[in-house]
Order: C-alpha cells, then sequence, then structure tokens
C-alpha cells in the first residue's frame, strides 16, 4: 500500500505549471509537458521544422521561459557562450561568453541553464557558476563549483550537472571534501548556505540538484559516487532553508552516476544506472520527528559494478528492477508507470520499457526500436523519444503495450545524440552537435 496515491501525488504537482520548461527536466524536473495538443500521426517527412540554427559541440539542452530559449554553448575549446534566442524565430537576441579553455573526453557542452523572472544560471563544463540578469544581460556573479586549489580539475567527461533555482538561492553540488551542495545567493553570489560533504572519497557526479515534498516538505535531493570497492551512489537529501542533510542512502551500486534520480511521489525514488547497475526504488519517509529509508527493491541483487550479462532465457522469471539500465537520460513516472530508455552502452536489449512500482517489466521493445541512448519524455499524454542516432519516435503512453503512432528522421547526426529533450506549448527544441532544431509537434488547424 505505500504506492497507491504516488501517480495521483506527481500528477497534480506537474500539472500545476505547464507552460515552460525553465530548467532541466522542465516545470517540476519531472520531464513531463501537459499541454500542447500534439498531433497523433505525422506526414512522411516528419513533423514541421519551425526554425534551425548551428550550435556548438556538445549536448547541452536549452530551457524556455516567457518566449525565450536560453542555451549554454560551447565555441570551440575556448570559451562558453549563453545565448538567448526568440522562441517564435530562432533569432538570436544577445549572448555573453566567458573563457574556458581546455578539453576533456567528449567534449562539449553540457548544462541545462535554470531560469526565473529575474535571472538565468548556468554552470560551464568546468564549473564556472554564473547569474546572469536577464534584464541588462550582464553577469551578476560568477565562481566555480570545483574545489578550491590550482591543481582542482574537472571530471573526466566535465562537469555535467544543471544549476537549481529555489527562491533567492542558487543551488550547485561540488560534492568534494569541502561541500556536498553549496547555495548562493541569486543576484549577489554570497554563499548562504553548504551542506557538509558526505564521504572523503566522494567525487563530482554527473546528476543534478533536485527539487521534490516529501511528507510537505521541500528537499533537495542529489545522487552522489563514491569511490570504493562496490562504487556506492549516495542518495541524500538536504534541506534548502539551512543545508542541513535530513537522510542518506547508500546500498544501491553504479560505477557512474549520469542518470538523475527520479521522484515518484509518496517519497518514493527510482534508481537506475549504466554499466550494468539495472535499477532499485528506494522510500523516504520521516517518524517521530526522524527521516528512514527503506530499499523496495534492488536489481543488481547486490553493490558494485558487474561485468555484462548473457541475455536471459526467454522464459526466466523477471526480477523487480532487472528490466531497466538507462545509461544517461532520467526516466519519466506518469500515472503510476515508469518510462525509460532501459539501455546501457553495455546492453543494448530493453529498449524502450514501461515499468510498475514492482519494478517489474509492464512491456519492453528489446531490439526491435533501436533508440541507442537517446532521451524520452512525456507530452499531452503521449511517450516522445529521441534515439541516439537522431530518429524521433512519438508512441502511447500506456501500460498496456508499445504502440508506436509516428516515426521520422529529424537529425542527420547518427550517434551520439545524447541531448535532452524540451518541450514546450508542442513545440519540441532537439539538437545534434552542428544544430538545434525547433520541431511543431502540434496538431494543425
Amino acid at each position: 500500500m505505500i504506492i497507491r496515491f504516488a501517480s495521483l501525488a506527481l500528477f497534480c504537482v506537474t500539472a500545476l505549471s505547464a507552460a515552460d520548461w525553465p530548467q532541466f527536466g522542465g516545470p517540476n524536473g519531472a520531464k513531463v509537458a501537459m499541454d500542447g495538443h500534439l498531433a497523433r500521426s505525422w506526414p512522411e517527412a516528419g513533423p514541421k521544422k519551425l526554425w534551425q540554427m548551428p550550435v556548438g559541440l556538445g549536448f547541452a539542452a536549452p530551457a524556455v521561459r516567457d518566449g525565450k530559449v536560453y542555451l549554454l554553448d560551447r565555441v570551440a575549446t575556448n570559451s562558453d557562450a549563453l545565448r538567448c534566442l526568440d522562441f517564435a524565430t530562432g533569432q538570436e537576441e544577445w549572448s555573453l561568453s566567458y573563457d574556458a579553455p581546455g578539453e576533456f573526453s567528449y567534449p562539449g557542452s553540457r548544462s541545462t541553464p535554470a531560469v526565473d523572472d529575474q535571472v538565468v544560471a548556468t554552470i560551464g563544463s568546468f564549473g564556472q557558476v554564473q547569474c546572469v540578469d536577464k534584464a541588462t544581460h550582464q553577469r551578476l556573479w560568477m565562481r566555480s563549483v570545483l574545489a578550491s586549489g590550482s591543481k582542482v580539475k574537472p571530471p573526466r567527461w566535465g562537469v555535467a550537472q544543471s544549476p537549481l533555482l529555489y527562491k533567492d538561492l542558487v543551488i550547485v553540488a561540488p560534492l568534494n571534501s569541502e561541500a556536498s551542495l553549496a547555495a548562493f545567493d541569486k543576484l549577489t553570489g554570497k554563499p548562504v548556505w553548504k551542506a557538509k560533504p558526505l564521504d572523503s572519497s566522494i567525487n563530482s557526479s554527473y546528476t543534478s540538484p533536485l527539487l521534490v515534498n516529501v511528507q510537505g516538505v521541500d528537499q533537495i535531493v542529489m545522487l552522489g559516487q563514491v569511490e570504493d570497492k562496490n562504487d556506492r551512489a549516495n542518495l541524500f537529501g538536504v534541506n534548502p532553508a539551512d543545508g542541513t542533510i535530513l537522510w542518506t542512502f547508500s546500498d544501491w551500486g553504479c560505477c557512474i552516476g549520469i542518470t538523475q534520480p527520479l521522484y515518484c511521489g509518496d517519497g518514493l525514488f527510482f534508481l537506475t544506472g549504466g554499466y550494468n547497475a539495472n535499477s532499485a526504488l528506494v522510500q523516504v519517509s520521516k517518524q517521530d520527528g526522524a527521516y528512514a529509508v527503506k530499499l523496495i527493491f534492488n536489481g543488481i541483487g547486490e553493490l558494485g559494478y558487474t561485468a555484462p550479462k548473457k541475455a536471459l532465457a526467454s522464459d526466466a522469471p523477471p526480477k523487480p528492477g532487472e528490466a531497466c539500465s538507462s545509461h544517461l537520460h532520467m526516466p519519466v513516472f506518469f500515472r503510476g508507470c515508469i518510462y525509460a530508455n532501459g539501455n546501457s552502452l553495455q546492453n543494448a536489449a530493453n529498449g524502450l520499457v514501461c515499468l510498475g512500482l514492482d519494478g517489474l517489466p509492464k512491456w519492453k521493445t528489446g531490439k526491435s526500436v533501436a533508440v541507442e541512448i537517446g532521451d524520452l519524455i512525456v507530452a499531452d499524454d503521449l511517450l516522445v523519444s529521441l534515439s541516439g542516432d537522431g530518429v524521433l519516435r512519438l508512441a502511447e503512453a500506456s501500460p498496456a503495450a508499445y504502440k508506436q503512432l509516428a516515426q521520422a528522421r529529424v537529425l542527420e547526426q547518427k550517434k551520439q545524440v545524447w541531448c535532452p529533450l524540451v518541450c514546450v506549448d508542442g513545440r519540441l527544441l532537439v539538437r545534434d552537435d552542428t544544430i538545434l532544431k525547433c520541431l511543431d509537434l502540434r496538431e494543425q488547424k
């Protein structure tokens, strides 16, 4: 009975805000757009292209607020540039850059800006955190999310987290020996609080701070990574008012934390990752003034990295959490079910999957739908997925079966199309390493 109201709770929260996509994951970080009135079929050539523009190398998703598109672009190996575009036309209205020389594996942009009515906050691939005034287009302040010291280097694949705006704060995740999370005044950059480090061996993962509400209490939830023999993944919650750590959980293993934790309401968090980490579900609750974390299921059965396994026999009984090992992108929780790209780079056998909160598959496409490790969202009650080779698909968001409605190639690049999807009012933003496109998925009148 612990999961009975999860779908209703999250649906109500998501429905409160549907007009913009102002941060990583959309209005509530849940990757669900309730507006748009999407068409249920496309012409043979695919959905109409409204505009396109060239972009630099990378995987960064834009944010959209009040008719403007904000993208932190990477300019060669020399600098980062915050670009503001008109959402209707794609025309650039202004940009602001800073020096950020250097290279790292899988080069290019990473982070989605966070936008409110006053500022745009960004985090660059080398850890530069900045806040920009929306009205004047001037930088208000800049500092680094990395630990202090001249020899500090970014993670192997760059700093890939996105900032979180909460009231008057910009919240980021240093995940180092100085702080696990940190909050700064959004207008001045003045430090407000630092959450204590969780472990001396913790390093920066590639996930982002997530705002959730558990039993009526706002919390910032983060997934960190501990470098030990078990490859522990530290999930923890922080009070956004003062940085107090409320609870921690480290009984699930993933050697590289990339996939964002998924909040399913009722204190339930779905964890998944690549490298055969499979998935797990935990529940956070508060009783007698103290928080407790309970493991509901763990698809790997033990901590730590495991070598690639042979495919299960077709008649083997499924185990909770075993059918999903999402390498890059956070799944979507919608009306009681978890929809995910279940593939990792080590195993592409799952394809798109639908899981119940018991961790068992309702359906999975397997290799019949070649999705590589691209993203997936829900918009207007439909699944919208972009494969890692640039193919866009539309399907019903139903636990009954995978029913595809439309498919079209929308990007010519045929590998590493890993950018998160953004959908506002039925207009979808997609990109690869050279171009950003705005596609019209709406019903045509």
